[in-house]
């Protein structure tokens, strides 16, 4: 048998499970928007999310040269429904093989619990 509170804590349970997801929601948005437009990788890339953001993303595998890095850092971007930027190839090419790498992990860590 319930205590007859019992309903009105579960339902204080419940907003505040709401209120925490949506709290985790916007931490991590505003975390993505601000790598979006601080990492070195993303200032080249200079993506745009259009609509929602969509998933499941997929870890991306460590490349074995830049241009590796660069497909999977696009793919991974694609994965999560944002959409690249007009942006020169050597620029991203300049950057060492270790700077995409971290950029993709950087990413994907970011979208991970928004997807």
């Amino acid at each position: 048998m319930k205590a007859p509170d019992s309903d009105a804590d579960d339902c204080a349970d419940l907003t505040l499970k709401k209120i925490e997801d949506e709290l985790a929601v916007a931490y991590y948005k505003k975390e993505l928007y601000a790598f979006l437009i601080e990492d070195v990788g993303m200032q080249i890339l200079r993506p745009k999310i259009v609509g929602d953001l969509r998933g499941p993303v997929s870890r991306p595998s460590p490349g074995s040269n830049k241009l590796d890095a660069a497909k999977a850092l696009l793919h991974l971007l694609k994965e999560a429904d944002i959409v690249a930027g007009s942006f020169t190839t050597g620029a991203l090419f300049d950057l060492e093989l270790s700077e995409i790498e971290h950029t993709s992990q950087s990413l994907f860590a970011l979208l991970k619990p928004l997807v």
